[in-house]
């Protein structure tokens, strides 16, 4: 393929040029990232297309993947960037730094930190272990949401299950390590829930009461869970 720039056929920017060898590179990455199917290398691929492609039209670029690689690519991408992680947290949530994650500051007082959890929501990612919503390309933001928001619906049909049996005696049952998790999941999902109802880009405003109406019916599970 010649490694001079290339003029993007009609329906492209005039004004652009892109390097053929640049796109032919980014194109065997972005294939051989769905062929595995892992998150980062399929993000990290497409980022790389978008450079090669310098501002060709998406419709024509998307052509031009689905051609090379001979399968619509797009869902996977929209499922990779829904799934990727943010890289300052543990899926959403670390051990209490104040307390070391033990939930005390000292015998039968509980920690102010995290009050008496041993895990705090990272501040980076507001708790939801997700990627920063501004790394998602634009043209895949509104079905990343949408896709979000469906898995949130899934743990919140579990989440409905988990709470009508949090009584104090069934928490109080609980191993170190089912705890611990319990408590990850729960403030995972409420982060989730929580970020998601302050979306603009939602558009529903009967939906995002009711993530908002969860989120505090989770908080009181928090509560219960809190040693003390």
């Amino acid at each position: 393929m010649s490694t001079e720039a290339q003029t993007p056929s009609a329906g492209s920017d005039p004004a652009v040029l892109y390097d053929s060898d640049a796109l032919s590179r980014a194109l065997a990455e972005l294939r051989r990232a769905a062929e595995s199917r892992r998150v980062e290398p399929l993000c990290t691929a497409y980022q790389h297309l978008r450079i090669a492609a310098r501002g060709m039209r998406l419709g024509e670029l998307f052509q031009i993947v689905d051609r090379e690689l001979e399968a619509p690519v797009e869902n996977v991408l929209v499922s990779a960037y829904s799934h990727r992680h943010c890289f300052m947290c543990d899926d959403g949530t670390s051990l209490c730094a104040h307390c070391e994650g033990t939930g005390y500051v000292e015998e039968n007082r509980l920690c102010p930190q995290c009050g008496g959890l041993g895990l705090t929501p990272c501040g980076f990612c507001e708790g939801t272990g997700w990627a920063d919503r501004q790394n998602i390309p634009p043209e895949f933001r509104k079905a990343v949401i949408e896709r979000q928001l469906a898995h949130v619906r899934r743990d919140l049909q579990r989440a409905g299950e988990t709470l009508a049996k949090a009584t104090r005696q069934a928490l109080d049952s609980l191993s170190a390590t089912d705890r611990r998790a319990l408590l990850a999941w729960l403030l995972r999902l409420q982060g989730r829930m929580s970020h998601l109802a302050g979306l603009d880009d939602l558009g529903d405003s009967e939906q995002q009461a009711r993530l908002g109406a969860m989120a505090t019916r989770i908080e009181k599970c928090l509560e219960k869970l809190a040693r003390g």
